[in-house]
């Protein structure tokens, strides 16, 4: 670099590693200028070397802790991400990106966003949108349609703050649900197909917490002992319903369940 400058004459600037006279190498910021004659002639060159060793550790510092922050939320499928309202300026971690499967260098801007919402959910999302446009905050959850009729179920959160401009900020995450909301469905699913398998064979289910000794039943259960589903399910309502010759068998049945 330096044989460079002096065949061009250019100033140069580079961060370069020094030895001290006590051996450690710190690094050092160097700038050079030739100093010229009236004919344009490069009389002698002048340069200047501060010390900027601190600032690299606290840059590599930075460096390691975003990786730590980038590692984490790609284990987690949790992306950060910052939008200026009143520029439609959007800042988003990898992840960001990795969640909504935008290439790394597209520009984000809001159209291409709700593009990417299931048409379904854009009106809450725009309302969420609107809501943190006005400075309040964002907690909704919502599917992306991607390509291929891919389903994906995010949640987002975020916190708007207003900027003494005038101007809104939006700080916030996104969350990668689907597997928890695809369970969700399944149990769903299965809770209705149980229910649905209980009322056609007329058989209910009842269950009981030992330590506080409290019953559950299933829909089926309450109208077999004669209650509107939902009931909560009591020893004295399932007692109300028993035949008074089997009421001390019944008590015995519940006193050696509460003992386990």
């Amino acid at each position: 670099m330096w044989l460079a400058c002096v065949a061009s004459g250019k100033p140069f600037e580079d961060e370069v590693r020094f030895r001290r006279a006590d051996g450690e190498y710190r690094w050092h910021l160097q700038r050079g200028v030739p100093l010229r004659d009236e004919a344009g002639n490069i009389v002698k060159w002048c340069g200047v070397l501060t010390d900027i060793e601190d600032r690299k550790r606290v840059e590599a510092a930075l460096r390691h802790n975003e990786h730590f922050l980038a590692e984490a939320q790609r284990l987690s499928h949790t992306g950060g991400f910052g939008w200026n309202v009143s520029t439609d300026e959007h800042f988003w971690s990898d992840e960001t990106f990795r969640l909504f499967e935008f290439p790394r260098s597209c520009k984000i801007t809001l159209p291409m966003i709700l593009e990417r919402v299931h048409p379904q959910d854009r009106p809450s999302v725009k309302m969420a949108l609107g809501a943190a446009a006005n400075g309040e905050g964002i907690d909704i959850e919502y599917r992306l349609l991607l390509p291929g009729g891919r389903i994906k179920y995010l949640h987002v959160v975020g916190k708007a703050k207003r900027c003494e401009a005038g101007s809104v900020e939006v700080i916030g995450a996104v969350m990668d649900v689907t597997a928890r909301k695809l369970t969700e469905i399944d149990l769903r699913r299965s809770q209705a197909h149980l229910t649905d398998a209980q009322r056609l064979s007329r058989t209910g289910s009842v269950g009981m917490k030992v330590s506080t000794k409290q019953l559950f039943w299933s829909e089926e259960a309450a109208r077999i002992y004669g209650y509107a589903p939902g009931t909560e399910a009591t020893a004295d309502l399932v007692l109300q319903r028993v035949h008074p010759d089997d009421v001390d068998l019944l008590n015995n049945v519940l006193e050696r369940a509460a003992q386990g």
